[in-house]
């Protein structure tokens, strides 16, 4: 069910004390001079629906300087029932509750608040290594499979299961070798059939920023010309010595190519970042698609989108965004014209 925010406070959150804003159900510009507060107010949404900062780790503690305890409260509206989710930040740990109650665990957060962001650093899902685009792929399953984080999971418990028995117990490997072979065949067939969905709507935003051709090929993280099961016998002399396993899903990478090369090599930085937002959109239409009878449009949070961008695309992003049926967030230090010119509603954020 498509779900937005209508309330959010936040409390002793980095260089903020206390801020409310009402948003709307379309797109919210959050404007205002630097160091103000504007990325923090996409880091405290991202808290309700992650547990944790996506900015952390370069930008220090979370919670305001001087004070304990900081967290942000929201009242998320979905399809007309509206249920109160808060997050509370206290010494590096986040307690999450849903209506009062504890969330145990973040998935659950996770899927009442499905989010997509976009920050000055999104192109590394091009420049950075297979990780980012691995978790890209499983964060699209979550939303749109609902049995795949459980298959996810079980994957890694067999995974240290394997990695185990090479290390102390090489007697037991054929057990966890027949498992993890089993279940590395069901995650790579969901992961190679959500990637042909993308790629099908992927090609719906290329030719509007006029973008060369992309391709988006699965690596697996194995030779496709030879069985997972056979790869593994042929390697286990060395796994043993490793002590720990070399082939499988846990290595998959996706392949992006523009005009059959590395994309990354060949794109400019403005592109990768209209590219990176054409895949971003492409996620959030399956999405909203999985389930036509109660569709979840994500939420986008979107921080500085419009640096490196000429007019011309700067006003594509925007008409783009007011389309979109999902909730937007967007920063930026001036009132974007094109936003404002739509329906879009400003949140100015001053000392």
């Amino acid at each position: 069910m498509s779900a937005h925010l209508v309330q959010l406070r936040l409390t002793h959150l980095r260089n903020l004390c206390e801020l409310e804003l009402a948003p709307q159900a379309g797109v919210n510009l959050v404007t205002g001079d630097n160091g103000v507060g504007k990325t923090t107010v996409l880091e405290a949404i991202y808290l309700l629906g992650r547990g944790r900062s996506f900015r952390e780790k370069r930008a220090g503690s979370l919670v305001t300087r001087g004070k304990e305890t900081g967290g942000v409260f929201g009242r998320l509206d979905c399809g007309g029932r509206q249920f109160l989710i808060g997050a509370e930040r206290r010494h590096g740990q986040t307690r999450l509750k849903m209506d009062g109650v504890v969330v145990r665990k973040v998935s659950q957060a996770a899927r009442a608040l499905p989010l997509i962001l976009f920050t000055p650093e999104s192109h590394q899902l091009l420049d950075a290594g297979p990780e980012i685009r691995r978790r890209f792929l499983d964060w699209c399953m979550f939303h749109v499979e609902p049995t795949h984080h459980e298959l996810l999971t079980r994957f890694q418990r067999v995974l240290q299961q394997r990695n185990h028995a090479l290390r102390t117990d090489p007697g037991s490997l054929p057990v966890w070798t027949e498992s993890f072979t089993d279940l590395s065949a069901r995650i790579t067939a969901i992961r190679s059939a959500l990637l042909t969905r993308v790629m099908g709507r992927l090609h719906h935003y290329l030719p509007l920023f006029r973008l060369p051709a992309i391709t988006l090929d699965l690596k697996p993280g194995w030779s496709e010309n030879r069985p997972l099961a056979e790869l593994l016998q042929a390697g286990l002399a060395t796994d043993l010595e490793r002590g720990f396993t070399f082939y499988g899903p846990q290595r998959c990478d996706v392949a992006v190519r523009a005009m059959a090369k590395p994309a990354d090599r060949i794109l400019s930085r403005g592109q990768k970042k209209l590219l990176v937002f054409s895949l971003m959109l492409a996620a959030a239409d399956i999405i909203t698609a999985a389930d036509q009878q109660d569709p979840a449009s994500p939420i986008f949070l979107l921080d500085d989108p419009f640096s490196e961008l000429d007019s011309t695309h700067r006003t594509q992003v925007s008409e783009l965004l007011l389309q979109n049926p999902a909730q937007v967030f967007v920063t930026s230090i001036a009132p974007e014209p094109a936003l404002l010119a739509g329906d879009a509603l400003e949140h100015r954020i001053t000392p």
